[in-house]
């Protein structure tokens, strides 16, 4: 006679499917984190009849990285990246935007504060980078003073879509 051996159970703990959870705007950051580096920036001071003029380049690079082991499905993420020095106090009227898609905060350039919309196709992995470009814009002023390199820039989470598994 042959009787069959099963085993019954439950599953253990480590086997556990992993639970989905819709992101927010309010909990996003509890899974990735959003990190502005200036990897490169200069700025040229040029005499031109006795007055100095400024040219500048600089580039930031955003990284978007996975703070878990989470997994993530279809994410797009919205975010502002906004230069954390538009101009140097006083009468100077420089101030750092981004190349393409510069956006102003009010109607006064020297001012406002220039930033620019960056939407993401997360991977499933949750790690993003990219790079944009940005160039010293002279405003006007009557009096040019030395414009500073640009140091850092901050980033806003605006908008997000999607699930994460943990």
């Amino acid at each position: 006679m042959c009787l069959p051996i099963c085993a019954c159970g439950n599953k253990s703990e480590s086997a556990k499917e992993p639970v989905p959870y819709s992101l927010t705007t309010e909990n996003i950051k509890d899974y990735l984190a959003f990190q502005t580096t200036v990897t490169e920036c200069e700025v040229t001071e040029t005499p031109v009849l006795m007055i100095n003029t400024y040219s500048g380049n600089a580039k930031v690079r955003l990284n978007v990285v996975n703070r878990s082991d989470a997994k993530f499905d279809n994410v797009s993420i919205t975010l502002k990246i906004s230069t954390d020095v538009t101009c140097i106090p006083g009468p100077v009227a420089y101030g750092w935007e981004f190349k393409l898609e510069n956006q102003q905060t009010g109607k006064e350039p020297h001012k406002d504060t220039n930033y620019r919309t960056v939407k993401i196709a997360l991977p499933n992995d949750g790690n993003w980078e990219d790079s944009f470009d940005l160039e010293l814009a002279l405003y006007g002023s009557k009096y040019l003073l030395s414009p500073s390199e640009l140091s850092s820039c901050s980033v806003e989470v605006v908008r997000v879509t999607g699930l994460v598994y943990q």
